[in-house]
């Protein structure tokens, strides 16, 4: 089974989401501070760089290297009316690059670096080697795909059970096989029936093991009475 995961990367905030199909819902994955939205958000200092909260949490410390809406500028020109509007609202630098695209100019381990809006997006999500917020979020997801396939596995397993001794149900109730049985068979049939449906009324899904083992059981008493039917 995959996992369909969706990523919102935000102009304010961002967010993971899953499909969970063992609830038949879509879940949003908190991040490490249990939130279920992360800042877009990305600060620079002199010894290393922070994502989402860790960097709004500094951003009164850090201005100028604290950059936060940098998804406004994505697709404009540096010239454009808005961008040349908005630069003056942030506390960070904003200057054109190379054919006129918005730059934001930020000083990262004592070094003056422009990045563009897009760069900024990807390192929100994470580059290189680093394990960020969006991309944990991401690996967090990964792990309820294993316990949707575990659960999707129960449910087959529940389900043939159920599909079976229904099927064996029906059989006993059939004019044309309950004559050609003998009495004491039929009984046998129908009692390892009820006790296999009255378990699973009263086991939501269970365990895969218990449940291939209870079908086997009633496979073991209903399959050789009705092969006599057919042999």
């Amino acid at each position: 089974m995959t996992v369909t995961v969706g990523i919102d990367l935000g102009t304010t905030y961002s967010c993971v989401a899953v499909w969970r199909h063992k609830y038949n819902r879509v879940e949003i994955i908190p991040n490490e501070q249990g939130n279920r939205t992360t800042p877009s958000c990305v600060a620079f200092s002199d010894s290393e760089r922070f994502i989402g909260d860790a960097a709004k949490n500094q951003i009164a410390m850090n201005p100028v290297n604290t950059i936060f809406d940098a998804k406004r500028f994505i697709g404009r020109r540096f010239s454009d009316d808005i961008v040349q509007a908005d630069k003056s609202l942030y506390p960070f630098n904003i200057t054109g690059g190379l054919n006129d695209k918005p730059m934001i100019s930020v000083t990262f381990k004592d070094e003056a670096i422009a990045y563009g809006a897009a760069v900024l997006g990807a390192k929100l999500s994470g580059d290189g080697d680093d394990m960020v917020e969006i991309e944990k979020m991401v690996k967090d997801a990964e792990m309820f795909r294993i316990e949707d396939e575990e659960h999707r596995k129960k449910v087959e397993a529940y389900n043939d059970l159920e599909k079976y001794a229904y099927s064996m149900k029906n059989k006993v109730m059939d004019p044309s096989v309950v004559s050609r049985l003998r009495y004491a068979d039929l009984k046998t049939m129908e009692t390892a029936i009820e006790l296999a449906i009255s378990w699973l009324d009263a086991n939501d899904v269970g365990d895969v093991t218990v449940l291939v083992e209870k079908k086997k059981a009633l496979e073991s008493v209903c399959n050789p009475f009705i092969a006599k039917l057919y042999g």
